[in-house]
Formats: C-alpha cells, sequence, structure tokens
C-alpha cells in the first residue's frame, strides 16, 4: 500500500506577526531556543516536540492544532 505523506505547514510565523513578535521576543517569553522557533516559522523542522507544541498552544491560547498546523497533500 503506497501512503501519500502530507506536506506538514506550521503557521508559527503568522501567529507572531499578528502580535508583532520577534524570534528573540518570543524565545525569551517561551524559553523556546530561538533556534527552534525558527524551524518551525520556516517549516524546516524534522520533529514536533510535545513541550514545545504545550508551550506555543498555551503561549498563543490556541484551542486546536488547527491554528498551528495545516496538512497539505500533493495531487
Amino acid at each position: 500500500m503506497d501512503i501519500q505523506k502530507p506536506e506538514i505547514i506550521c503557521h508559527l510565523d503568522e501567529l507572531m506577526q499578528q502580535r508583532g513578535l520577534t524570534q528573540q521576543q518570543l524565545s525569551e517569553e517561551t524559553g523556546i531556543a530561538p533556534a527552534g522557533i525558527r524551524a518551525y516559522q520556516h517549516n524546516s523542522f524534522r520533529r514536533i516536540d510535545r513541550d514545545t507544541l504545550a508551550t506555543i498552544a498555551g503561549y498563543f491560547k490556541l484551542r486546536s492544532l488547527d491554528e498551528l498546523f495545516t496538512f497539505v497533500y500533493k495531487e
């Protein structure tokens, strides 16, 4: 069986822009390393860390993963 894996798009950059936050500011306020924030912003992350995800969700008061991630399937 051939399973088509979606591209996972993270919307952290959009959330940060809505609040006027820089990587450095978000890092200082959450304790997440700037490199980690940058990886989510630029969709270059390889793994999604549960603690980091919980921190981001809590900081932005997200109610669903849909507010942070979108799956895109190529046709």
